[in-house]
């Protein structure tokens, strides 16, 4: 639940961010891709990857679709608020985290508890 929340708050973050951009002159694909460059470099940082393992057998085409569908997402997104707004586009969000969860329930016969609710 605690994960939950936390994703809630961030992309209502995002779609904020991407609403107030459009009062300056600010490039949308600019803001992803300087978010993107951090979130590398933090990660590189904090979690110290050994990048011996990246070679010829890894799997390179997911990589490069994951790398290129992640930043397309957040460029809909900001297309998506300009144009519909940012009530309409959150509220779709919101509603797109049910999917995997109906999915989860009645495609895999998931079973929620208090274990996997609570965050601790």
């Amino acid at each position: 639940m605690l994960f939950l929340i936390l994703s809630i708050l961030c992309s209502v973050t995002v779609g904020v961010i991407f609403k107030l951009s459009r009062n300056y002159t600010i490039s949308v694909i600019q803001i992803v891709t300087w978010n993107y460059l951090f979130a590398l470099v933090l990660c590189f940082f904090a979690f110290s990857p050994d990048l011996n393992a990246i070679d010829l057998t890894a799997p390179w085409s997911i990589y490069i679709t994951l790398g290129i569908l992640m930043p397309s997402i957040f460029i809909f997104l900001a297309a998506s608020i300009k144009h519909m707004g940012i009530v309409k586009t959150d509220a779709a969000q919101r509603l797109s985290l049910f999917i995997p969860l109906l999915a989860a329930w009645l495609i895999f016969n998931e079973d929620f508890n208090l274990l996997k609710i609570r965050p601790f």
